[in-house]
């Protein structure tokens, strides 16, 4: 226990003929018990420590640092067993308007809900984080570029009709995706998010809601 918290448990079995544990076990187990309790509760505090260093404050999603570590071991991993991997960059379509016209409480909210729509459209071995701001970058490996392209189309449909609540206020909103994969397009994680990256902004300026593949 720490404090009112409990961190653990530990079961006792009594071999001995005789019923319940003498009151020389019960020292000799809270003994034990409370350095196993230190060790416990430090575990516990790594783990919230380094989840801490690898996910966004905002979204609980990934955060930029450990995506790009990431991307880099897929990217080398991809190269010398001769996979494939892809990534989608995606950019949320005028939510600057969204900040300016309902603040930023609700855009964060907005945000964080984002992120959660992702991840159930998403497989297990896929990583997606908030490369910053409103913009968010999956990675999808061992994924040809065809099936990136469906995964995209997934998320797109999702998100242009799905509600936003928050602060009890229902928002619609749309996403432009671009699609890069590796060795198609690139052979370097920052090579596959510049292609990506470029494909998002061309999906932007041509119509929005939109997907672009890496040229």
């Amino acid at each position: 226990m720490r404090g009112s918290e409990r961190i653990g448990a530990i079961e006792l079995l009594n071999k001995e003929d005789r019923v319940g544990f003498a009151h020389d076990d019960a020292e000799l187990v809270e003994l034990l018990g409370h350095p196993l309790a230190v060790a416990l509760r430090n575990v516990s505090m790594f783990e919230n420590s380094e989840r801490l260093t690898v996910t966004d404050d905002l979204t609980k999603l990934y955060n930029y640092r450990y995506l790009m570590q990431y991307l880099d071991a897929e990217v080398k991993r991809c190269l010398r067993y001769k996979k494939k991997v892809s990534l989608l960059f995606i950019d949320i379509d005028g939510f600057k308007r969204i900040n300016d016209r309902f603040g930023h409480v609700v855009g964060s909210q907005a945000l964080s809900e984002m992120g959660q729509v992702f991840r159930k459209i998403l497989r297990e071995t896929d990583i997606v984080g908030r490369y910053g701001g409103d913009e968010f970058v999956i990675v999808l490996p061992e994924t040809p570029l065809n099936g990136a392209m469906v995964i995209a189309e997934r998320i797109r449909q999702k998100v242009e009709n799905y509600e936003f609540v928050a602060q009890n206020i229902t928002i619609r909103l749309t996403v432009s995706l671009g699609v890069a994969n590796c060795p198609k397009h690139t052979l370097t994680a920052e090579g596959l998010i510049k292609k990506a990256d470029a494909a998002m902004y061309r999906a932007k300026e041509l119509s929005k809601n939109t997907i672009r593949v890496a040229v």
